[in-house]
């Protein structure tokens, strides 16, 4: 049987037209953009806590957002990506958060601030950072804080937050997700203050 080069064109380019059509690719922001006013560090009045690092596990240094579909299994989106890698974006979300649970101390982002002194540091682990096939979302790592003045005042936590997915989509996701982090940053105020009194 003989196809006309006409058809076989024809063919080649509807193909072509098909294997060329774009793929939606969606970018998600953990942390908001939208102005959060002034921060005024009253420094000298109360402790500094340096968030010295934030280090996350390296399935999730990626662009690609994750969904933990078995205990031992994780699919990594290539459609619905991070507009910034975690290991960027989770300090800067934790920080904010800080801020927001407590006037009791003056907070700082080691590298992106200039930090007067520092009383105590904060060394953060992520482990898991993802929404699962279960419903949920889910965050777990541990943490240290060290005060400066005593290398053995050191309170080290691990910990595992959740929280239900109560809808559907990516969107609803990232939303309890940074939930997650107020949870950490809620959990680190009140072992902060502990520390203190040792």
């Amino acid at each position: 049987m003989i196809i006309r080069p006409f058809i076989l064109t024809v063919l080649a380019a509807s193909l072509n037209y098909c294997a060329s059509e774009p793929v939606q690719v969606n970018y998600y922001l953990l942390s908001a953009t939208s102005p959060q006013g002034v921060n005024v560090q009253t420094s000298n009045t109360v402790p500094t806590l340096v968030i010295d690092s934030v280090e996350v596990a390296d399935y999730l240094q990626q662009s690609g957002i994750v969904l933990q579909t078995t205990d031992t299994q994780v699919q990594i989106s290539k459609r619905h990506l991070w507009a910034e890698t975690l290991d960027s974006a989770l300090p800067k979300l934790l920080f904010k958060e800080l801020q927001k649970q407590s006037n009791d101390f003056d907070f700082y982002l080691k590298y992106s601030d200039f930090v007067p002194r520092s009383d105590y540091r904060l060394l953060v682990q992520i482990d898991s950072f993802q929404a699962t096939d279960r419903g949920e979302v889910i965050c777990s790592g541990r943490y240290q804080l060290i005060a400066q003045s005593n290398a053995e005042q050191v309170i080290s936590v691990d910990f595992k937050f959740n929280r239900d997915l109560d809808a559907d989509g990516y969107d609803h996701a990232i939303d309890q997700l940074r939930l997650l982090v107020a949870d950490i940053a809620e959990n680190v105020v009140a072992n902060a203050k502990v520390l203190i009194t040792l």
